[in-house]
């Protein structure tokens, strides 16, 4: 233990001698060091005071050899643990203890570049950031690889790498431009092959702004976007899947106003839904009207195409009135159908009778408006001859229907109602052999089934909301006498002078000739008024002249008033 002293004893006499020797050659940095070894050699008392005061006066030397050393050492641990964070951290406290003494002037700055070498801080630092810097690309070229787009911290740390390590800043941004467009456009390459069309555009948006809180320009974020974009609205087009190119155009119009970004494609939106609205158009003049208001439908998503919709439906509900009428269950039909367009305010309407015996009033106004009005029909379905309009008697607004059924005792019963009012208040009911319409509204109605209408004609005439018998029409023609041979087999009545009894036959004057007159009738000379029909001829000898007249059944005969 004595001789290992005296060894120790020797070491520390050695280092404070060899510092002294490095200290007055000026070269201060290993003479710090020297003196280290002096005073961390306590085997003897050694010039203590001396030794103190070097160290005094070179701890600016020992301060910067303390600094590097720890920096030195945290950069190692960083990149042992792959903690780039760190070594960026440690990198910066670098540039703080460099921006200490390598200020201009600064008489430490030869200090900090001599201790600075001797530990090959400089080469550590830029192999650790180099080795980041492959790691960073091997990841990028990795994710492409295996189209795993999960793990992108790469983007800043790459950017974070010092501008040195690329050789300048201009290389630096030029290499990360190229890597980074690379790697963005294989990933929106990749959501759009997988038919991901937001996912990519939300992608797309992501990038632009990482790039801009990175303060990084990204230009081919956008035109990549638009590119994959395009491709894949024109297979909707070419494939015709409309529904899914209007999600997609959709989706890249709020995509646009999210950028604040004008392209063409804002054009090509625009001139395909055109494209559609016309190819819609004409599915409804071709009348396939179902698949045009299904494309309407489909472009609604995009645009308002409820005009469209209800033009077509129009069109539609013009061509096929039933439309307006409510559906029926399976293997069930309306009966009595009639239709029309352009009348008592409608643009189209329908009139139907279902299985159940309801009548249905269905139209389409000029309001656009759909109404639909039901009524229980009077009689029995099975009895309904024939379902119409009474055009006479109906208003501009609103039709008169004329429902024809069975009648036992005459040709038919005769209801008419307005569409839209109960039918058990009719404007007008009675059994008849038919009727007609005045021109002053009023009906004739020809041998109603009422007391003393036998045979006859009955005027109706309308009374507030219905019609009432009001009188019988006469069953004759009254006419001249001369002009009785216009009227073959026709009734008529008229007035003659009886001028020849002769064997029971009856002649009378006509002014223009002579008619026979016959019939159970006590008949005698002179004027007398009859009322029949003439069916045939007879031969009359006058003064030896024979006369072909007209033979008249007299039915009535009365004299003159």
């Amino acid at each position: 233990m004595i001789g290992l002293k005296g060894v120790w004893i020797t070491q520390k006499i050695m280092a404070f001698n060899e510092a002294e020797r490095l200290y007055a050659s000026k070269d201060l940095v290993a003479a710090e060091e020297w003196y280290q070894k002096a005073r961390g050699n306590h085997s003897i008392q050694y010039k203590e005071l001396e030794l103190a005061a070097r160290l005094q006066m070179l701890a600016p030397i020992t301060a910067i050899k303390q600094s590097l050393t720890v920096i030195a050492e945290e950069a190692d641990d960083a990149w042992q643990a792959r903690d780039f964070a760190v070594l960026m951290q440690v990198y910066d406290k670098l540039q703080q203890i460099r921006g200490t003494y390598m200020v201009p002037k600064s008489q430490y700055a030869s200090y900090y570049r001599q201790i600075s070498g001797t530990m090959q801080l400089s080469e550590r630092i830029i192999e650790h950031l180099q080795q980041f810097k492959r790691s960073f690309d091997e990841q990028m070229t990795d994710n492409i690889k295996k189209r795993l787009f999960e793990e992108e911290t790469f983007r800043a740390n790459l950017l974070h790498i010092p501008a040195f390590i690329y050789g300048s800043s201009a290389k630096k941004e030029q290499q990360l431009r190229t890597k980074f467009k690379l790697y963005d456009e294989a990933k929106l390459a990749h959501l759009a092959s997988g038919g991901n069309f937001q996912g990519m555009l939300s992608e797309a948006v992501r990038l632009i702004n990482v790039y801009a809180e990175l303060n990084f320009t990204s230009s081919w974020v956008y035109p990549k976007t638009e590119k994959l974009a395009a491709t894949m609205m024109e297979k909707d087009v070419e494939q015709d899947q409309v529904s899914a190119f209007i999600i997609h155009a959709k989706a890249y119009t709020s995509f646009m106003d999210s950028t604040h970004k004008d392209s063409g494609m804002q054009t090509y939106l625009r001139n395909q839904i055109r494209a559609w609205m016309r190819k819609a158009g004409k599915l409804v003049y071709k009348g396939n009207y179902q698949q045009g208001i299904d494309l309407y439908n489909m472009l609604a998503a995009y645009q308002d195409t409820k005009a469209e919709i209800k033009a077509a439906e129009l069109v539609w509900a013009i061509a096929e009135p039933a439309r307006l009428l409510p559906a029926l269950g399976s293997n069930q039909s309306y009966s009595h159908v009639i239709n029309g367009q352009h009348q008592f305010g409608a643009k189209t309407y329908v009139i139907a009778v279902d299985p159940s015996n309801r009548l249905t009033y269905a139209r389409w106004d000029n309001a656009d408006q759909i109404q639909s009005w039901n009524m229980v029909l009077p009689e029995d379905i099975s009895s309904i001859r024939r379902l119409s309009i009474e055009k006479h008697l109906s208003t501009k607004s609103q039709p008169v229907l004329l429902l024809e059924t069975a009648s036992e005792t005459r040709k038919a019963k005769y209801t008419a109602f307005f569409a839209g009012v109960d039918p058990q208040i009719p404007l007008f009911q009675f059994e008849a052999d038919g009727y007609e319409t005045a021109a002053d509204g009023s009906l004739l109605v020809s041998n109603p089934n009422v007391a003393d209408a036998a045979g006859r004609n009955a005027i109706y005439e309308r009374h507030g909301s219905r019609y009432q018998l009001m009188s019988f029409q006469s069953d004759y023609t009254m006419i001249a006498a001369q002009d009785l041979l216009n009227y073959y087999n026709v009734k008529v009545q008229f007035t003659c002078n009886i001028v020849l009894l002769e064997g029971g036959d009856v002649y009378g004057e006509t002014g223009s000739g002579y008619v026979k007159l016959t019939g159970n009738y006590p008949f005698q000379t002179g004027l007398i008024t009859v009322t029949g029909s003439f069916h045939e001829y007879a031969e009359l000898n006058v003064n030896q002249e024979l006369y072909k007249i007209p033979v008249f059944q007299v039915e009535l005969a009365e004299q003159p008033k």
